[in-house]
């Protein structure tokens, strides 16, 4: 985690677009029911049609600043994932290439090639899941 960290530093930017479009996602996720509960309590109850036209626009209003967040959830998310993920690939590769012809025996190429793609690549499915999912479930509670 602390090597996650180390590169997360460098897009501090991004990480904070994507935490304010993560609260903009919740907010929406959790206010639509909250708008639709009370447009049956108030305007189904008391049969006024404007009050329930009314607040389906800001429904619609409120959807699509959802629609925007997650669009911008994504891209962040996935900005920041392959961005570490290619400085990761390119710190591996800057350090093998101060390896020596026994080193480069004793991890194997196999291992090398290994190590720069499949395992960052768990790295950059771990980092986006962490940037989506898991920063989203304080909030959501």
């Amino acid at each position: 985690m602390k090597l996650i960290l180390h590169y997360l530093k460098r897009y501090k930017k991004l990480f904070i677009i994507n935490v304010i479009s993560v609260f903009g996602f919740a907010l929406v996720e959790l206010g639509i029911p909250t708008i639709i509960a009370d447009m049956i309590d108030v305007g189904v109850m008391n049969a006024d049609t404007d009050y329930i036209i009314r607040m389906g626009f800001v429904v619609l209003l409120i959807s699509l600043i959802g629609v925007s967040m997650t669009i911008l959830l994504g891209y962040c998310c996935a900005k920041i994932s392959t961005a570490i993920t290619r400085d990761i690939r390119n710190d591996i590769f800057k350090k093998t290439q101060e390896f020596s012809h026994s080193e480069f025996h004793e991890f194997g190429i196999a291992s090398l090639i290994t190590r720069t793609g499949n395992d960052a690549f768990q790295i950059q499915m771990f980092m986006n899941i962490l940037l989506r999912t898991a920063l989203m479930t304080p909030v959501m509670m």
